[in-house]
């Protein structure tokens, strides 16, 4: 190998895809060798001539090669394929993401040399996939059905609109909430529902339960209670809108005493209770149907935050300390000393990420319950360290798509 050659770097690309359909020798002439770490690589026939004179290795799970020309679209997210999305002239289509193919979609299908799923894909039953590579799950559902691609409120006017003997695929969850007639119309007109998921009032669930395969998941709410969807606090505004007889698909905050809890007349909780001790025993009055329970005891509640910082002063001023819940992201200042942090910080609960010293790992990870992770960095040193690659015979690019 002569002087100059060893002076050449190595290519290390990592990416979810590479496109070297327009690869030449110049664009490698400076490297001695490519490495690529890809979801899937895309090569003109040209192209995949000009790499075989270098030193390469892809670890990728698909490898594709396409004709000289090809070009090649690239959707990143979700993505919808209608009959009207026909390619034109010789393309590919990329998608990093989920992609859910619309019915009567198959011309548009076959219009590409390939399709390439990153991710998920929803299409119908009997299109032909000769061309398509799929990296991830795939699902089918029948090439007659109504596709719907979200939560459904199958409600009365819904039901006086539905199409007779139809069958829908709704992707999302069906809900059938209100006690307006409407499971009787769609059983008359023989609609019928596929989905993995119901929501059904106690009034409907005799004439719904048959629109459904034994295969759905059915939650039934209670006749005379109003449905809420989770996440909920319990507050005037939440009677307001719902009214007093509550039926909580999810978690629950009560985190002060407003005397709504006061006003409840029924109420069941699908997930967690979040509850000032305060209250503690004039909700278990109210509620004897819930999926857990976290007390918070005295002091102050800092709760659904994207970020908060723990500072001295804070603690200092929270003399019966504080309770972190539900928080994105938590940070405590480096300058906190231990032992007001151990007296002060009475728990944190369903926080994503900690930010803290090392010296103030144990006590945070005392105090946490449902807590994701927990990044600890010494004291005088930054809270991200990424590492630095000092070798400069490599050029590394990282990206979720590369094109060269």
């Amino acid at each position: 190998m002569s002087e100059q050659n060893t002076l050449k770097k190595t290519l290390k690309i990592e990416a979810a895809f590479v496109d070297f359909t327009r690869l030449t020798d110049e664009k490698l002439a400076c490297y001695e060798k490519v490495e690529i770490d890809a979801a899937s690589v895309i090569l003109s026939e040209s192209a995949q001539a000009v790499l075989q004179k270098y030193s390469h290795n892809i670890n990728a799970a698909s490898i594709i090669t396409v004709p000289d020309g090809c070009t090649v679209d690239t959707k990143n997210g979700s993505y919808t394929l209608a009959p009207t999305d026909k390619a034109s002239g010789l393309k590919a289509l990329i998608i990093n993401g989920s992609c859910t193919v619309l019915p009567n979609s198959e011309d548009a299908l076959a219009s590409y040399q390939t399709i390439v799923v990153n991710g998920s894909i929803l299409l119908p039953a009997g299109a032909n996939i000769s061309n398509l590579e799929v990296n991830g799950s795939q699902t089918v559902y029948p090439a007659d059905a109504v596709l719907i691609q979200d939560d459904l409120d199958a409600d009365r006017l819904f039901a006086l609109r539905a199409k007779k003997d139809a069958l829908y695929y709704v992707t999302g969850v069906v809900r059938m909430l209100k006690n307006d007639g409407a499971a009787q119309i769609l059983a008359e007109k023989n609609v019928r529902f596929i989905c993995e998921s119901a929501l059904v009032c106690e009034e409907n669930l005799e004439q719904a339960a048959p629109l459904f395969d034994e295969s759905v998941r059915f939650t039934v709410t209670p006749a005379g209670m109003t449905y809420v969807p989770g996440g909920a606090a319990l507050n005037t505004a939440l009677l307001a809108r719902y009214g007093t007889r509550l039926f909580v698909d999810g978690n629950l905050s009560i985190d002060n005493d407003d005397g709504s809890l006061a006003k409840v007349e029924a109420l069941q909780v699908q997930g967690h209770v979040r509850l000032i001790q305060a209250l503690e025993e004039a909700f278990y009055a109210k509620c004897h149907d819930f999926g857990g329970m976290r007390i918070i005891g005295v002091g102050k509640l800092l709760a659904d935050r994207p970020q908060i910082t723990v500072t001295t002063a804070l603690l200092d001023e929270c003399t019966q300390g504080i309770w972190l819940a539900d928080c994105a992201m938590v940070t405590i200042a480096d300058d906190v000393p231990l032992d007001l942090l151990r007296q002060r910080l009475l728990g944190i609960t369903d926080c994503s990420m900690i930010n803290c010293l090392d010296a103030h790992r144990g006590i945070v990870e005392a105090a946490s319950d449902g807590i994701s992770m927990v990044n600890s960095h010494p004291a005088g040193a930054p809270q991200e360290q990424k590492p630095q690659k000092t070798d400069d015979t490599i050029t590394v690019i990282e990206s979720a798509t590369y094109q060269i």
